[in-house]
């Protein structure tokens, strides 16, 4: 059986590439100290920052989903982490809201 016929048993699209894989780490990363630094050493005032941490979280986070948790092979899987990590979200707000207010 050959590469392409495991693929089509399957039924599903194939996984990312290895140099997919380390591009996307690299990229992430990159963010990821970006981030580090620009809080560290107070290149940007808060009302700039605050939404540019945002936004390269939001990639990461999608990034992340999509490649290593190989969300893009399934529909099912993708709505089904979405409404968890909703649900965590969540969560996590009210316990924040309770302690602040309530304790």
């Amino acid at each position: 059986m050959g590469k392409g016929n495991a693929q089509e048993a399957h039924g599903g699209p194939q996984h990312a590439s290895p140099a997919s894989y380390v591009g996307w780490t690299v990229v992430m990363v990159g963010l990821s100290l970006i981030a580090f630094f620009a809080v560290g050493m107070g290149w940007l005032p808060s009302k700039i920052l605050i939404p540019l941490l945002l936004a390269m979280a939001a990639v990461q986070v999608a990034a992340q989903l999509w490649l290593f948790m190989h969300l893009n092979i399934s529909r099912r899987w993708y709505l089904l982490m979405f409404a968890v990590g909703i649900g965590f979200g969540l969560i996590f707000a009210y316990t924040v809201w309770y302690l602040t207010w309530w304790q």
